[in-house]
């Protein structure tokens, strides 16, 4: 089966109380900000940085080569152009540790297409992540921002289209570098076979890539660069094999969480069951920083696909919609999931559907309503049929 993945990942922020802070001089429940007397020193920022072992990280934005104004950077005519080329596409982002993939959260504080002599600053970047590694990362970053009643932020890839995984003025938790993952044999009360345990920064390409490779697939979204274990299971999860197994937070079998006070917790079904509850679907971010997560796995199955896309100006159209509506109670009954928008012009455009462990015949049957409607109505459209396997790729064009 082919790994898709999603791109309705949120990687949240967190709020750890909204105790005051004694360094603040206005002693009010506002975080401490860059340029404010509660703002750490310089000292204080290479203190906590030995603290992390080195691994904290300043930000430098990544449009910064673009522009003449960021401090210790100088302008780049190939390299802004390759950053302007490559500005839609997320694997520009998820590697760094502050620029999001809405770039409308970043309020053109350091934009590739505004002119060479515009501002470039940090602006809603967060000007500081800890490049994470282990729950001691997590703990040490947690008490210094609280310390310093600093906003903390988690941050994996910037798949938040939110903009919860960055924000001005605060300290991210970076955990894209928590790459474990292993094929477990997992036993409890709930659930009893093979299961994976993945790592905060792990990605939905690179988990289905491992799980692949022993026969299973897991239950994740539609873009393979999404950072799993964080907003995107937590927030609850859509996915292409959502209709056949249920959404991400579904598969959950455990976390593994640091809570505000620095306590490491396993959170299951029988232990910890609130903090288990509340990270299975209630947000990102919001109860604690997870470490990893173990999931459910499922075997591995050939898979039909298809896209379908017409447009017709008169009535007809919404009598071909609303059949199609009528039709999908039948087709997610049956496993199947349909990506689905209409547009302006009347267009109905389906870019993507799936039938696990289904042919593109059965594919085709269960969407025959919607067709036959179409040839009653004499609407033209377009569809291809895909059917997957594990070793090759049948495409059938009508």
């Amino acid at each position: 089966m082919v790994a898709w993945t999603s791109v309705t990942v949120l990687i949240g922020a967190v709020w750890f109380g909204t105790s005051q802070s004694s360094s603040s001089p206005t002693h009010t429940q506002c975080r401490c900000f860059p340029g404010d007397a509660c703002w750490p020193s310089s000292a204080k920022w290479a203190e906590f940085n030995q603290t992390v072992g080195g691994r904290l990280i300043a930000t430098v934005p990544i449009a910064s080569v673009c522009h003449d104004s960021f401090p210790g950077v100088k302008y780049d005519a190939q390299k802004c152009a390759n950053v302007q080329a490559n500005w839609p596409r997320p694997e520009l982002h998820d590697e760094t540790t502050h620029s999001p993939m809405a770039a409308f959260f970043a309020n053109m504080s350091c934009d590739p297409f505004t002119p060479r002599k515009a501002t470039c600053v940090i602006g809603t970047y967060v000007p500081y992540a800890v490049k994470a590694s282990c729950a001691e990362d997590y703990r040490a970053t947690i008490a210094f921002s609280k310390r310093y009643n600093i906003r903390l932020v988690i941050r994996n890839t910037g798949h938040d289209y939110m903009g919860k995984s960055t924000g001005a003025g605060a300290l991210a938790i970076w955990t894209h570098h928590i790459k474990d993952r292993s094929i477990i044999d997992y036993k409890s009360p709930a659930y009893k076979g093979k299961a994976m345990k993945i790592g905060a920064g792990v990605q939905a390409g690179e988990a289905q890539v491992t799980a692949n490779a022993m026969g299973y697939v897991l239950v994740e979204g539609d873009c393979p660069t999404v950072g799993i274990a964080g907003g995107y299971t937590q927030g609850g999860g859509t996915s292409p094999l959502g209709s056949k197994f249920g959404l991400a937070a579904d598969q959950v079998l455990e976390w593994e969480v640091v809570t505000a006070s620095g306590a490491l917790l396993t959170a299951t079904p029988l232990i910890n069951t609130d903090l288990y509850w509340a990270l299975a679907g209630g947000g990102g971010g919001t109860y604690g920083v997870v470490l990893s997560m173990t999931v459910k796995l499922h075997h591995n199955m050939p898979t039909a696909g298809a896209t379908l896309l017409f447009s017709e100006p008169s009535a007809a159209f919404w009598e071909v919609l609303q059949e199609f509506l009528f039709n999908m109670p039948a087709v997610l009954k049956v496993g199947a999931s349909l990506y689905w928008q209409v547009l302006p012009g009347n267009m109905f455009y389906m870019p993507q559907s799936y039938l696990p462990g289904g042919t593109a015949v059965d594919l085709e049957r269960l969407l025959q309503p919607t067709l036959q409607t179409l040839i009653k109505r004499n609407i033209s459209y377009c569809k291809q049929e895909v059917q997957r396997t594990r070793s090759r790729c049948r495409i059938i064009l009508t």
